[in-house]
């Protein structure tokens, strides 16, 4: 009897992972399906809800482990200060007369415009950055 009821938390925690996407769910459900097989071998509701509580405060701890260095890279900018004076290679040809233009430079794509308007940087080109506006570098040759 007591399987069903792990097969329904299971199944009521998947369902919550599809809607929420938070992640938080699936470590709910890792834990109610490692209670199925313990309440195959033992009847004691005790045991099985220790079970559950213990592994799921592991998952999560386990999860937060785990996704923490996504949300620290994703955290990390470049500084203005960084930035002007690197070298960086065009990667979609800079024109200030079509409005176009891409330059990566640190390891991120930035848009990019020539310093001097007749200018136009082709792709694989090595810039200067000479200024940052917004958003968008303001290279030379």
């Amino acid at each position: 009897m007591n399987v069903l009821i792990w097969g329904i938390a299971a199944l009521a925690a998947l369902v919550s992972e599809a809607l929420t996407r938070v992640r938080v769910a699936l470590c709910l459900l890792l834990a109610a399906l490692l209670c199925v097989p313990v309440s195959l071998l033992t009847e004691n509701i005790a045991i099985e809800i220790a079970v559950f509580v213990i592994s799921s405060c592991l998952f999560l701890c386990l999860r937060f482990v785990l996704m923490r260095p996504k949300r620290m890279k994703a955290d990390k900018g470049v500084d203005e200060e960084k930035i002007v004076g690197s070298r960086c290679r065009v990667t979609e040809t800079v024109d200030n007369a079509a409005g176009s233009g891409l330059a990566k430079c640190h390891g991120i794509d930035f848009a990019a415009r020539a310093l001097d308007d007749n200018e136009v940087f082709e792709v694989g080109a090595t810039v200067t950055v000479v200024a940052v506006e917004g958003v968008r570098l303001v290279c030379k040759r």
